[in-house]
């Protein structure tokens, strides 16, 4: 077997690589609103879906895992690629998408100040 036989032919950028995301398998009040900031940015669903997950994952990062096997434990991280051309909408899905955990952090932040500064000053 020959090597051009192994591997497909390469693709140009642009080209479809297959569906679109399939936002009805998020739970619904994720996928309504991921087709919201789709259709208020431009930008293919694929895009906040995706970024979605790991907001989701980040979110639940401390509060779950998963249990492959019984003593094997594993944290729920997922790692995502954005990959879309220059003005394509990236950064404003990633900044509507994050938005909660942002809120959540400044809030701890403002939060814990004191308690934070107490253990500065013992230090």
């Amino acid at each position: 077997m020959s090597a051009s036989d192994s591997w497909p032919a390469p693709r140009e950028f642009g080209t479809t690589y297959g569906p679109p995301f399939p936002v009805e398998v998020l739970p619904d009040w994720v996928g309504v609103y991921v087709d919201q900031v789709a259709q208020a940015i431009e930008t293919p669903v694929d895009l906040p879906a995706m970024i979605s997950l790991a907001v989701l994952a980040a979110a639940s990062s401390k509060k779950a895992c998963v249990e492959v096997r019984p003593k094997w434990r594993e944290p729920l991280n997922l790692y995502t690629v954005a990959v879309l051309p220059p003005s394509s909408g990236k950064s404003p899905v990633f900044k509507k998408l994050i938005a909660p955990i942002s809120d959540f952090e400044r809030t701890e932040r403002e939060r814990l100040k004191g308690a934070v500064a107490k253990d500065a000053a013992r230090r």
